[in-house]
């Protein structure tokens, strides 16, 4: 009698080879095997940028910083837009998209009022 390698339980081999119970759970040993890598890769990855980042002294740091915000004239002109779009633009858009809605909507009306209008044949047997 051998033990599973996934879930532990005991199971009769018909392979000499065999050391999962099932084939499912061959899959699922190996499906998490490969999750357990891509997490070291991704957790060796996080610590090789904490590390050269605790390299850096505070005044390189902030420097950084400063650079990924852009320039001063960048940040004003990026506040500007948004401020375009949170006042003014976005009114206009949602008011288009109203209108064109509600033209939409009575277009519909219109043509269920036609409909009703056309006389009505009734086929009867």
């Amino acid at each position: 009698m051998a033990n599973c390698k996934w879930c532990e339980q005991p199971f009769l081999p018909v392979k000499d080879w065999q050391v999962f119970c099932c084939e499912r759970h061959c899959q699922d040993w190996h499906l998490h095997q490969r999750k357990l890598a891509r997490q070291e890769k991704l957790f060796a990855k996080l610590r090789k940028r904490d590390e050269a980042l605790a390299k850096l002294s505070k005044g390189e740091l902030s420097r950084l910083v400063e650079d990924s915000r852009g320039t001063a004239e960048q940040r004003r002109q990026a506040s500007e837009a948004l401020a375009r779009l949170n006042g003014n633009g976005n009114a206009s858009v949602e008011d288009e998209h109203r209108a064109k809605w509600k033209a939409i909507r009575e277009e519909w009306a219109e043509e269920d009022r036609q409909e009703e209008q056309q006389p009505r044949f009734i086929r009867r047997f």
